[in-house]
């Protein structure tokens, strides 16, 4: 999601670099023994949290409890990830923190809360913002690697790793709940209809206005009746339907408690491979499925002008996609194709229900555009904001093919494809 200037975000902590060396020192004993003058600060870009990157001369950085950043540091210092929220209550990042314990356990690369001298994992301090002074601090460990920029081009390896994170982000959470997950806010995608009609005028032109509501009619074909049919079930089971008994494995949408933020600034790669997994802010019990489709969304992003007809891999479909060349344009099927690789791998990990399969293209497109609203919107009050407006043209360039493709199309080439390459599906982790 994107970042919104601080004046913007009344919410948002007000501490300084100042600040933060000094809490370092006094609340987590950062640098054990050194000088805090030797603390180097960089400020990361965040949406409603303060995210500070502080390097350490390695003399100076062992700190008591704390482990090393996963990845290899740098030669000569040790890093460490300062963050303070007004928005999340302590409950909730105790649930974050549980999220990445559950992952950690099942072998995949999260940082590590850093405990305070008092051995608490959250310290409450001081700050001066109007809204709150009270503001919640953290320390992880930091993990090295890079970044895949939005708009790089990005191949069938790369589609393929983001989905085995998912499936896998998916199957490590299998039975996992937290109280304090159960939460809702306006970028929880089970939420997308009600934001996006919200958000439809805030985006200036009017062609692709038009374009906002087909995809809100496609979600609520696609999506919101079944989470509808899901959630009135899961009433009269008399709880969460969850990971647990799965009656009809045809047609159940399951929830449960997903990252649902995957995007291409939460994952950090080495190579080819994801070695990092950053941000659990938006951790929350929504509908599992939506964990792939968030992650695909932000995949898709920036690459429209990459598109290539050679690039469509599937022999057996090729036939299927050139008689249906009416239903989109040959960016859009290699769009769809891209967004198939990642949904195909995620498959392998953690398998789909039919109807949770059926809900990934209108999904995906939703994710897209509540980002390209929502940068709309603060675009508004922030014209020369880059960050703010980084996701609004590559998704609207997106947006504008897929919106060629017909949905059950869709929804048959993704069913076809998975069928072809995996077998029946329908088969469910119990």
């Amino acid at each position: 999601m994107s970042s919104l200037q601080k004046a913007d975000v009344p919410f948002r902590p007000r501490l300084g670099p100042e600040d933060v060396i000094r809490l370092l020192k006094e609340k987590w004993g950062i640098p054990n023994g050194g000088n805090e003058n030797q603390v180097h600060i960089k400020e990361l870009p965040s949406y409603d949290d303060l995210n500070f990157l502080c390097r350490l001369p390695e003399r100076v950085s062992k700190v008591d409890g704390a482990q090393d950043s996963s990845g290899a540091p740098e030669e000569s210092s040790t890093s460490f990830v300062f963050k303070a929220t007004k928005l999340h209550t302590r409950d909730r990042l105790e649930m974050q923190h549980a999220v990445m314990k559950r992952l950690e356990t099942a072998g995949l690369p999260v940082a590590q809360v850093v405990p305070s001298l008092e051995g608490r994992e959250t310290e409450e301090v001081e700050d001066p913002s109007d809204f709150s002074p009270h503001t919640l601090c953290r320390v992880m460990t930091y993990l090295e690697g890079d970044i895949r920029d939005l708009c790089a081009r990005k191949g069938p390896e790369f589609f393929q790793e983001v989905g085995r994170v998912c499936g896998n982000v998916c199957r490590a959470l299998q039975g996992f709940s937290h109280p304090a997950s159960n939460w809702d806010w306006e970028w929880n995608t089970a939420a997308a209809l009600k934001t996006g009609e919200s958000l439809v005028e805030c985006e200036p032109n009017p062609k692709r206005r038009q374009i906002a509501r087909h995809f809100l009619a496609l979600f609520r074909t696609y999506v919101q009746i079944p989470m509808e049919d899901a959630r009135a079930k899961e009433t009269a089971e008399g709880g969460q339907n969850g990971h647990s008994s799965i009656s009809d494995k045809e047609q159940v949408m399951r929830t449960g408690v997903i990252h649902s933020d995957l995007n291409d600034t939460n994952l950090i790669w080495r190579g080819e491979s994801v070695s990092g997994i950053l941000d659990f802010g938006d951790a929350i019990h929504s509908f599992i499925c939506f964990e792939t489709a968030n992650a695909a969304a932000y995949a898709l992003m920036g690459q429209a002008e990459y598109c290539d007809p050679g690039k469509v891999q599937q022999e057996s479909r090729k036939e299927s996609i050139e008689q249906n060349k009416e239903r989109g344009t040959v960016s859009a099927l290699t769009l769809l194709q891209n967004a198939t690789t990642l949904f195909e791998s995620s498959h392998r990990e953690f398998p789909l229900s039919t109807t949770e399969l059926r809900t990934l293209f209108a999904a995906t497109a939703i994710r897209i555009l509540i980002s390209v609203l929502f940068s709309a919107k603060y675009q508004a009050s922030n014209p020369e904001d880059e960050y703010v407006k980084h996701t609004y043209e590559p998704g609207w360039t997106v947006l504008e093919e897929l919106a060629t493709i017909d949905g059950e199309f869709a929804v048959a080439f993704v069913r076809e494809t998975l069928h072809a390459n995996i077998g029946p599906l329908g088969k469910l982790v119990a």
